[in-house]
Parts: C-alpha cells; structure tokens; sequence
C-alpha cells in the first residue's frame, strides 16, 4: 500500500515493544535506550496542537509520512488505530523512563480516538478508520471502542496482560506473573515475596515460574493449604506443578496481599518442544515437549510417567519440533496403561507432508485394564514413513471413551 521505508508510527510501537521486552528480559540499558529512541520517532506523527474547529485534531495521529499507491496522501487524516497501538506501547515504556511525558502522549492520543466516536445514529460510539482534520469527513469503516478501552484499562491500573516481575540474574531467573499490579517482588535464594493488588472487584492467581516445590506458602501471614482445585473453589490455596516448575497461588479478593513463598530453589524444565534429532522420551522431569492436543487435560507427573485425563472419544497429544530420520527407525515402542478406549494411533508428519492425515498412521490395538503395556508400532515399512524425515509425532492413545485415565512411561524409537 505504501513505499516500504515509509516512515510509520506503527512501526515504531512495534519496535518499543520489541526493544522494552529484550530490556525486561535482560536488563541491559542499552535495549532500554533504544526504545526510548523508537518512542521518540513516533512523537511527530501525533498532532500536539489544533488549527481547526474538529475537536479530534489534538492527539490525532497520521499512520505514515507519505501515500497509499503514491497518490493517496495520509498528511491531515489521523488513522487512530495506529496511534492508539502506539499509546499502549509509551504506556509500558512510562515504568521505566520519564524522559519524555508518555503518559501525558498517551492521554492525547485516547481524548482524540474518543472524539472521533459517533455520539449517536446506528454508528453511536464507534469510531473511523480515518478522519479528515480539515473537512472532518470520516471513513465509512468504523470499529468498536476495544482500542480505546485497552488504553483507559491501562490508565487505570485494570490492563489485561499479564504484568511479570523477573528475579534474579543470568540464566537463573524466577518470574512472577498475575494478572494485577505487583510491588517488593523479591527473591532471596531460599524465599520469594511479593505484593500483589487484583484491579476493583477481581481475583485470580499468581503464577512463579522456575521454582522447586516449595516447604510452604503465606498469604498475609497466614499459612496455605495446597489445592488441587484452586480456581474452582475460589479459595485461597497454592498449587505445584514439577512438570512445569510452576506454582500456582490464588488469592480470592482484590486487596493488596503479601505472598512469601517459603524453602524454594530455582529449578528449570523445558516447557517447550525443542529440536531434536530422536525420538526418546521418558517424562522424567518433565513433558519433554509433549503438549496436550484435544481430548486430554489434567496432564501430570506422577513417580516417573506421565498421567492424564481422556475427556472425549478421540483424545490426543503432540510433540512437533523433530528432526528424525525415518530410516534410521524401525518401530515406535510406548509403554502404557489405559482404563478405557477402543484403539490407539500413531500419527506423523514429515517435512514433504507437513500435516497430519490418514496417509501417516499406524492403529494398534490397546489393553484397558489399567495395567501396565508394552506396545510395539511398526513404523519402519510404512511408505509416507521410509525415507522422509519425520517433523512431529502424535498419539491416539485411546479412542472412543468418553472418559478413561491414562499413564505413559516411554516413548522411543527403536532400530
């Protein structure tokens, strides 16, 4: 639509964005200045005065320095959208720098996009794609108010991310993360506090990412009791999760509240499905990069294997990220056992057919008493399977119950 070096403020919230969360994550200044330096280049998009009678001038923002197929000119047609991306962009950039007035910035640029707002007929409270700081002509697009209601959310402490406090150093860091403001977050190597305040008339939990099980937990003082059903009791409790190294904390009301997590290390596991040249998996310490796909929740680790709950008839779990040689396996082994289910399958996809399909599976029948088994999948002679390299994988491990547990104790490919 535009030249693609067109100057655009767009742009330049983006680049805040990227450059305030490689600040966060490390804390090297030098991140830190340069979205100061990116928040700066969107400053002149914004219209910081007003020559006309349109009260949406001041705080207009126009999207570009230039025109759409070289003809079209944007100068003198605020296009909020953008404008508004780049307020909650400065918003965030306020925590850390005071060197311009962001706050102030952003105010102007939320006033504009409200004034803009229809006050009444079949368009009443939404607002244009673009409007014309001349004419006043507004484009027949318009949008709902769900920008302009991210901003005021963050103008009133009620934003919708998650806000994460970062303690420690290095590659040893612990992250608190809640939907709420949070103060005094600290870690001492044996103990983690943190204030935490939910906006007006909200609750939730807070999450502590990369810590061991902890000896206790405090809320206010006051000792909590571990819970497997936090969100659906809405009582205060905690919860653990080794398979994530995750702790899960509620706190059912919106006052400020001290949470010390007491006798905790950091511990790390890998959440995510790395790369990986072979197929090998014994959820040890972790999900080895397994994820949940339909059908399967509650996944844990229980004395070595994983467990899981099957909610419907066609339950399955993925581990994408692979790099395997087909040739070089011959079988699938999988030790589990099963309470219930007609079946199990074995999918795959390769880097030739990158989806999964009934052309890449392997059914194998399946024991349900609830016992230990070995099953063997013969994988090697398949024809979508000789010769290609293998992307990801995913089993059935039980179709056709409405209900069932299961357990799964290995995973490996066999020569």
């Amino acid at each position: 639509e535009v030249p693609v070096h067109t100057p655009d403020i767009l742009a330049a919230a983006d680049a805040v964005d990227a450059y305030l969360e490689a600040y966060r994550f490390s804390g090297e200044a030098r991140w830190l200045e340069n979205a100061v330096e990116w928040a700066r280049k969107g400053i002149p998009f914004i219209y910081l005065w007003t020559a006309s009678e349109h009260s949406f001038m001041l705080g207009g923002s126009i999207p570009v320095f230039g025109a759409t197929f070289h003809t079209y000119s944007w100068f003198g047609q605020p296009v909020q959208w953008n404008g508004l991306r780049y307020a909650v962009s400065v918003l965030r950039l306020a925590e850390f720098d005071d060197s311009y007035p962001w706050q102030l910035i952003a105010e102007q640029l939320l006033h504009s996009a409200i004034h803009q707002q229809d006050q009444e007929g079949d368009d009443v409270a939404l607002w244009p794609d673009w409007v014309n700081v001349v004419t006043g002509e507004k484009c027949p697009w318009v949008f709902g108010p769900r920008q302009i209601l991210e901003v005021i959310a963050i103008l009133e402490e009620r934003a919708e991310e998650y806000q994460t406090a970062i303690l420690g150093t290095g590659r040893e860091r612990i992250h608190v993360s809640a939907p709420a403001r949070l103060e005094d977050a600290a870690f001492d190597g044996d103990e983690v506090s943190v204030t935490v305040t939910f906006p007006e008339q909200l609750q939730g939990a807070v999450l502590v990412s990369n810590v061991t099980r902890p000896d206790g937990v405090t809320l206010d003082g006051d000792p909590l009791d571990e819970r497997t059903d936090l969100e659906i009791s809405g009582h205060a409790g905690w919860r653990y999760a080794p398979e994530l190294a995750g702790l899960t904390v509620y706190i059912p009301h919106d006052q400020p509240a001290t949470v010390q997590i007491h006798g905790v290390e950091f511990y790390a596991v890998e959440r995510l499905p790395l790369p990986t040249d072979r197929i090998d998996f014994s959820f040890e310490e972790s999900f080895d990069g397994w994820l949940p796909a339909n059908h399967i929740e509650n996944m844990a680790l229980a004395n070595g294997y994983m467990q899981a709950d099957i909610t419907g008839g066609d339950p399955y779990m993925i581990r994408s990220n692979l790099e395997v040689d087909g040739d070089a396996v011959s079988s699938i082994f999988v030790r589990m056992r099963l309470t219930d289910g007609m079946t199990g399958q074995f999918y795959w996809t390769t880097q030739a057919s990158p989806s999964f399909d009934e052309s890449k599976v392997v059914e194998f029948h399946v024991v349900t008493d609830g016992a230990w088994h070995d099953y063997i999948i013969p994988v090697g002679d398949h024809p979508h399977w000789r010769g290609q390299e293998i992307t990801s994988i995913r089993l059935d491990p039980g179709n056709g119950a409405p209900r069932a547990e299961v357990g799964i104790d290995v995973i490996r490919a066999q020569e």
